[in-house]
């Protein structure tokens, strides 16, 4: 039995979160733990990306944008969506997850540390 492989959103290349496994890797969570707050950390990138991505995408393409992105979230063509602006939304978007990664090695490390 081959192992299916994960897909990757196409935004991929712009999310940061180095700071947040080397933290991940000092905690004592194993296991079920680990894979929770693995899945956390992934569901808060997506659901940030996607608003984010829709606040610099004009609101008659949000419906197509949405539709294409629930059927093939990997499909490097969803830039193609933000025509002339497609690298505004990538600098929009890697300044996003830079304050993301921010936002959770605080609200989850620090929580941690004072515990």
């Amino acid at each position: 039995m081959t192992k299916k492989k994960h897909k990757k959103p196409f935004y991929h290349t712009l999310i940061k979160t180095e700071k947040i496994c080397l933290q991940l890797e000092k905690t004592n969570l194993q296991g079920e733990e680990y894979k929770e707050v693995l899945c956390l950390v992934e569901e808060t990138i997506n659901t940030r990306a996607v608003s984010a991505l829709l606040n610099k995408l004009p609101e008659e393409k949000h419906e197509a944008f949405m539709e294409k992105l629930s059927q093939e979230p990997y499909n490097e063509e969803l830039w193609d969506f933000f025509g002339e602006e497609k690298d505004t939304a990538k600098d929009h978007l890697s300044q996003v997850f830079s304050q993301l990664e921010e936002e959770i090695l605080q609200d989850f490390f620090e929580e941690e540390e004072s515990v």
